[in-house]
């Protein structure tokens, strides 16, 4: 038996696990609705019970309702999600940094800094790899919260560290390796597959949805509106664009100077000849890359939390 703590902050139940699951097909529960197995004194993301989580795979619910609540759904967020308007979303994103820059100047610094510090060493990138989806889900959400007028603080960035850690992992993980694969084969299928996949880490983390379902749907829903979409994440990220391609064009001039014309830059001789130089150059490219970054990221999330919060709506009455 269980009991559930619905989106008035009413407790319901106590109910079998067949009527809780009854009650996430319904779109009454997701995956954050906070939940009290019998014998035990502590609530926790029905996510978090493995005997529920078939329930959320076959089509978990938006909103943390109550029962009789009308609640949207995943699939109901695409349906009735609003129409994405540029203007608006990055004025609001522009105002929700100003009335709320200190906190969202410092939880995003402090996310760049642990993986900016995990990167020095073998070991400590891989981790960094590992716990970045889990990171940066939990910086959407605290923005997502300030957007809809939600408490928020920065211990917020370590609130995806639970149950829901392994598909946020696999998501950041597929997304950057297959993004990245097809921005080196071609770079036009490398950009698409980032804007479709752009709201997949705060679908997981806000609706409680499973690694493919999460990408799934924010590619479809995407692809409805891609163009605006595509749009507004480069007017978004357009530092970051910017500084990446003066890296290319810094990257052809080093290799130019170094090299010339003559010597194939795949010449493995050569390659060894200078590997001090184009690691000492390769080092100081990436750092400018990723201090862009960071003086950008926070308007680029701002704007990119007020375009999900259109997107995908909460629960309505």
């Amino acid at each position: 038996m269980y009991k559930m703590i619905g989106g008035d902050q009413r407790e319901y139940g106590p109910v079998s696990a067949e009527e809780l699951r009854d009650w996430v097909a319904d779109n009454r529960a997701n995956g954050q609705t906070l939940v009290q197995a019998e014998g035990s004194n502590e609530w926790k993301p029905l996510a978090t019970f493995a005997e529920l989580r078939s329930a959320l795979a076959a089509g978990a619910g938006g909103g943390a309702g109550a029962p009789g609540a009308a609640v949207t759904s995943p699939a109901g967020s695409e349906a009735r999600g609003g129409d994405l308007e540029l203007g608006r979303c990055l004025g609001q994103g522009w105002l929700l940094l100003r009335q709320h820059f200190v906190l969202l100047a410092a939880a995003t610094t402090l996310v760049w800094l642990i993986l900016t510090a995990s990167a020095f060493t073998w070991l400590g990138g891989l981790i960094g790899v590992v716990v970045a989806g889990a990171l940066h889900a939990g910086l959407m959400l605290l923005y997502l919260r300030l957007v809809r007028r939600q408490p928020a603080a920065i211990s917020d960035i370590f609130s995806c560290f639970g149950a829901g850690f392994t598909p946020l992992m696999l998501i950041w993980i597929v997304s950057h390796f297959l993004s990245g694969l097809g921005t080196l084969c071609c770079l036009v299928p490398g950009l698409y597959l980032k804007v479709i996949w752009s709201f997949s880490l705060i679908l997981a983390a806000d609706q409680g949805l499973d690694f493919w379902p999460a990408m799934e749907l924010s590619r479809r829903v995407v692809s409805r509106q891609l163009f605006k979409i595509a749009t507004l994440l480069g007017i978004a990220y357009l530092p970051v664009i910017l500084a990446a391609l003066y890296s290319g064009y810094e990257s052809t001039v080093f290799f130019l100077r170094l090299f010339g014309d003559t010597v194939p830059l795949w010449h493995l001789q050569s390659l060894m000849e200078h590997r001090v130089e184009i690691a000492k150059f390769a080092g100081k490219l990436e750092m400018q890359q990723q201090l862009v970054l960071l003086l950008n990221l926070p308007f680029a999330y701002a704007t990119l939390l007020t375009a999900y919060d259109t997107l995908f709506p909460r629960r309505e009455a």
